[in-house]
């Protein structure tokens, strides 16, 4: 069975966040500090929302879910589409780099731009010490640009919480609809509207 979850408040600016204006990016800015090698893949940074934030570190059971996840969509992936790892793609305001993305095409459409939210069918973070990030403005940020699947692996409560419907009330982005499923069960995989096959929840989680 699965269980929905209550609906999640905005997240609590950390104390750390100026409290006078500061100055945000937008995707082309930070895009072109990459291409002049103002960041490279050393700073371990990425941007979400306008802000420039560091990502968090893995540790094993999120490197581990993260190789299970990976193998599961792979055999489940249909002509036509491709799997992300950790790769950037451009949703609205931010460039994250989710830990598995299902994205249209094959990698080689991809040599002179990142993805963006209309080749993206799933985005997928595995969450242990980054899932207050997770559910708050990253989660804030996919449903901001329109992704319209969101896979939560929660390490913490040991589930998996998927997020659809994303939407934007009184200004605060979030998703209409959560299931959360449990170990014993599965979750449907629906690129493009259509079910390819379905993930054990026990397959993925360590």
């Amino acid at each position: 069975m699965t269980t929905p979850v209550p609906t999640l408040s905005p997240p609590t600016p950390s104390p750390g966040v100026p409290t006078l204006p500061v100055y945000r990016l937008s995707v082309d800015q930070y895009l072109g500090m990459v291409t002049a090698g103002l960041l490279s893949e050393d700073d371990r940074v990425e941007l979400i929302d306008g802000w420039i934030v560091p990502k968090m570190t893995r540790y094993p059971p999120h490197v581990i879910t993260t190789i299970c996840l990976c193998d599961a969509f792979r055999r489940l992936l249909p002509a036509g589409w491709y799997l992300g790892k950790e790769d950037p793609i451009v949703v609205g305001g931010s460039v994250p780099e989710p830990d598995a993305t299902l994205i249209r095409g094959r990698p080689r459409d991809y040599l002179t731009r990142h993805p963006d939210v209309r080749q993206v069918a799933l985005v997928a973070e595995v969450a242990e010490s980054s899932l207050p990030r997770d559910r708050g403005e990253k989660l804030q940020a996919y449903a901001k640009g329109g992704v319209t699947l969101y896979w939560l692996i929660n390490l913490v409560d040991n589930v998996v919480e998927v997020y659809t419907e994303p939407t934007v009330t009184d200004g605060v982005a979030t998703f209409a609809s959560v299931t959360v499923f449990r170990p014993g069960e599965s979750i449907p995989v629906i690129p493009d509207g259509r079910e390819v096959g379905r993930v054990a929840v026990s397959e993925i989680l360590p």
